[in-house]
């Protein structure tokens, strides 16, 4: 027995020590036997299924699906990608069910863990290497466009040359260890081995089939979806059951952001290495993309490059992946890795061409002194001015002038800038011929043609209408024209709108005007240019300057009521409808909308100045405050239901009327009731039941019904019946036990008696009961004066009151009757004037004092609504 074991243990050492020999061997024979079996081939598509030496390779892992489905496409074009894996995946499923399992017993089965420690994990010692590689944060967004450099780089980082560690290993299928008996006892040996652990720099990416343990000789394993399209690092590789294992990361670490192990011939993997950290510049040539982290895949994308063609690239580290040179660095303050591929060292400078132009910068420009600058200088001095500009280029794709405070490419130079961030035109000399014009007034004069705020010789020429131009130059920048001469002897530029025919009449006037269908509208008095009035029909204009030329005259229109704004052009006075425009006053009135017409925001206004109809305004209240003439036609400003409009004062009315469509009677029947009461009767009660409240001071009924009678007596007619606890007015004390009543109902007709203003017409004092407050009654103010004297500070403030009577639209007498009753005649305190914060006040209604606090309360709101003055 203990000679069987010998032999055993021998036959067992020997197979361990020259198996992995024989292994070697036989792959190579299986290799050559494989490529044997694809060269000098030409089979159709479905030819390639029959071959049992490429499904044994596909089956004992041997050759990839991936690999094989390539040699499919390179022999048939008419195949695609999908259709070839399609076929094949059911071509190895027929060969599967024809292999037949053989019968093994029971005891001849070896379970390869059998031999195996209980404690089946194996995980790698951690050996961590110095790392000079920074990864930025990966960008979440998922780039769904494949990069387009990706397979340069990866045709370069595959290839056999020196420097790439691209392992493809090879793994034996379960199917051929069931199968072959020899390597039982081989897997049983290497499944107990320690994992031999290396330290190592490198960068990979998995694909869609790579299985990922979380330890070596985990049987779970990791979802690798979620890391597909993306860069790794491995800082640590290990041998485990004769498979090189490496570790994956997102970190340049073997410990902190790890993953986990994979396979290396599941992985795509190169050498990483840093090159340097010298600072290096370089320019973008806008192809490819970046990412943020070397060899990046499409969820580690940062942007395309095409839009950031010649944009300066600053780079301070160099790594290379393989035989691959990454760079990273920061374009216009953002940081990104880029492939070597797409820089380039000089900037982009396409062409160079003399042009002739004029420019204006913006505050944002970006003024470079040479192109190729990384940092702009300070445009702050530069803006609001003119410059030529005499040649341009074209650079980094982009066009850029060189700007300058002369005519000259050479000498005045500032810099470069963007043509997208300057504003600028043609330039070009028109003629150098002597010409005389007349200032209009209008408009500015400056150093240069079409200068800014710092060429400014005058900044305003109104002083100077009417004065003599001698123009020597004239020039064109862009459509526009512009004219060097002397004023006064001053030389400046004066653009050609603002510049009269020589021997112009200007005279300031005041009208409205519409233009018709063939009135010419001119950009000047020299008539070089005209204005497409379409736009301008229908609508009126303000008219303040009048010219006359050749015995012609011409109106300036505009839109406000200026001869320097909103202009528009002149125009023939022939061939407009226009009427003088005046102001009446600025004094507030009120009237009411009459319903009729329309608002508009103009006076005298056409349909383009309307505004809405009146129709359904009829009556509302139109606070006036501006009122003008325009031709006949009177106009009012103001405001209706809170908003500005002017409306024809022949559509407003002083006073507004209200019909209610009831009779007298009917008005009488509402107002009867309990509150409705006389003293033009005699009536009595029994004085038994009338009893006096001492606390409210006050009389009333103290039994369930008492009957008021027509004298003082039983023997008298019952006139009307009281129920308990109704207060009641007497007149003194009782006489024979009865109260004579003060205050007492009245009936229907005693309100229609004096309701009906036909009854006191003639009552020279009960008259003012039916006074409508809403209308003067035209009183002078001499009157009102007469009333007044004697009556404190409402003295002589008789005009007063027939003003605030006009404003606010209330009868004058109205108020000088309330006012005499608040102030005691004028006599009050409210009423005397009197300091409150520092101001003099006068409250002469007595608005905001109460009886609780009648003075202060009082002068705090006339202070508040400033009733006063300062002192």
């Amino acid at each position: 027995m203990k000679k069987i074991g010998l032999v055993f243990l021998i036959a067992l050492l020997t197979t361990n020590l020259f198996f992995p020999y024989l292994m070697q061997a036989a792959e190579e024979t299986k290799q050559r036997s494989i490529v044997e079996c694809l060269q000098d081939r030409e089979e159709t598509f479905a030819d390639l299924f029959k071959d049992d030496c490429l499904f044994t390779a596909i089956q004992n892992g041997e050759l990839a699906k991936e690999q094989y489905v390539s040699i499919i496409l390179e022999n048939d074009d008419d195949v695609s990608e999908e259709e070839a894996l399609r076929q094949l995946d059911q071509y190895i499923s027929e060969q599967l069910s024809l292999v037949k399992e053989e019968d093994l017993e029971e005891d001849e089965v070896f379970n390869p863990e059998d031999d195996l420690d209980p404690t089946e994990g194996v995980t790698a010692p951690n050996v961590e290497t110095e790392e000079d590689v920074e990864e930025f944060p990966i960008e979440e967004e998922l780039f769904e466009e494949e990069n387009r450099e990706k397979v340069v780089e990866e045709e370069a980082v595959e290839s056999t040359e020196e420097g790439t560690e691209e392992v493809e290993a090879e793994e034996p299928s379960d199917k051929s260890m069931e199968e072959d008996e020899n390597v039982q006892p081989f897997a049983s040996i290497m499944a107990v081995a320690d994992p031999l652990a290396n330290a190592t720099s490198k960068k990979a990416q998995i694909r869609s089939g790579t299985t990922i343990v979380r330890n070596l000789g985990d049987n779970e394993t990791i979802n690798p979806t979620p890391h597909l399209n993306r860069t790794f690092f491995v800082k640590q590789e290990a041998t485990y059951n004769g498979d090189l294992y490496l570790l994956i990361s997102t970190q340049a670490s073997a410990t902190s952001g790890v993953v986990g192990w994979a396979k290396a011939s599941e992985l795509t993997s190169h050498t990483h290495k840093t090159v340097d950290r010298e600072n290096k510049t370089f320019y973008l040539s806008g192809r490819g993309v970046s990412y943020t982290t070397a060899w990046g895949g499409t969820t580690q994308l940062i942007t395309t490059l095409s839009g950031l063609r010649g944009e300066r690239f600053d780079v301070h580290l160099t790594e290379s992946i393989g035989n691959n040179i990454w760079y990273r660095g920061d374009v216009n303050g953002q940081r990104m890795w880029i492939h070597s591929n797409h820089l380039q060292t000089n900037p982009i400078v396409e062409d160079i061409e003399v042009v002739s132009k004029k420019a204006q910068i913006r505050s944002h420009t970006r003024i470079y002194k040479e192109l190729g600058d990384a940092n702009p200088i300070s445009n702050v001095s530069h803006q609001d001015r003119s410059f030529f500009v005499k040649e341009q280029a074209i650079y980094n794709g982009e066009t850029y002038l060189h700007l300058s405070t002369q005519a000259s490419a050479v000498n005045g130079v500032i810099g470069w800038a963007r043509a997208s961030e300057v504003t600028s035109h043609e330039h070009r000399t028109v003629d150098r011929d002597s010409k005389t014009f007349t200032l209009s007034g209008r408009g500015v004069s400056y150093n240069t043609a079409w200068g800014g705020k710092q060429n400014l010789v005058k900044s305003q020429l109104s002083d100077l209408a009417g004065a003599t131009f001698q123009v020597h130059l004239t020039e064109s920048i862009g459509n526009n024209i512009w004219y060097r001469g002397d004023v006064n002897g001053e030389r400046m530029w004066i653009h050609s709108n603002h510049l009269n025919p020589a021997g112009t009449e200007l005279s300031s006037v005041s009208r409205k005007g519409m233009l018709s269908t063939n009135t010419t509208i001119f950009t000047d008095l020299r008539q070089s240019g005209t204005v497409d009035n379409s736009t301008h029909l229908n609508r009126a204009f303000f008219i303040k300057q009048q010219a006359t030329v050749n015995g012609e005259s011409f109106y300036l229109i505009s839109t406000q009521a200026s001869a320097v704004n909103g202009l528009i052009g002149w125009v023939r006075a022939s061939e407009i409808v226009s009427a003088p425009h005046v102001q009446i006053d600025r004094t507030s009135k009120v009237r009411y909308v009459s319903g009729e017409g329309a608002a508009f925001n103009t006076a005298w206004g056409g349909s383009a100045n309307k505004l809405f109809d009146l129709s359904s305004h009829k009556n509302a209240r139109f606070d006036v405050h501006l009122t003008e003439q325009v031709g006949n036609e009177v106009w009012y400003r103001g405001m209706l239901n809170g908003q500005q409009v002017w409306i024809k004062a022949a559509h407003v009315n002083e006073h507004t009327y209200k019909s209610y469509n009831i009779s007298l009677e009917e008005a009488a029947q509402r107002q009867h009731g309990v509150y409705a009461v006389t003293d033009t009767y005699r009536q009595f009660v029994s004085a038994e039941y009338i009893s006096y409240n001492s606390a409210g001071n006050y009389y009333y009924v103290n039994t369930d019904v008492l009957n008021v009678r027509s004298g003082p007596s039983t023997a008298y007619a019952v006139v009307d019946r009281l129920t308990r606890d109704t207060r009641v007015t007497v007149r003194g004390n009782p006489q024979n036990g009865w109260y004579q009543l003060h205050w007492v109902r009245a009936s229907v007709e005693d309100i229609a008696y004096y309701m009906n203003p036909n009854n006191f017409i003639n009552d020279e004092r009960q008259k003012f009961q039916f006074l409508d407050l809403t209308q003067s009654s035209g009183v002078t103010a001499e009157v009102l004066n007469r009333y007044l004297q004697g009556k404190g500070t409402l003295s002589g403030q008789g005009q007063a009151f027939i003003d605030a009577g006009r404003m606010h639209g209330v009868n004058e007498i109205y108020l000088l009757s309330h006012a005499l009753l608040e102030t005691g005649h004028g006599t009050s305190f409210l009423a005397s004037g009197n300091e409150y914060n520092g101001t003099i006040v006068y409250n002469m209604f007595g608005i905001g004092a109460v009886d609780a606090c009648p003075n202060e309360c009082g002068l705090e709101r006339a202070y508040n609504e400033g009733w006063g003055f300062s002192i």
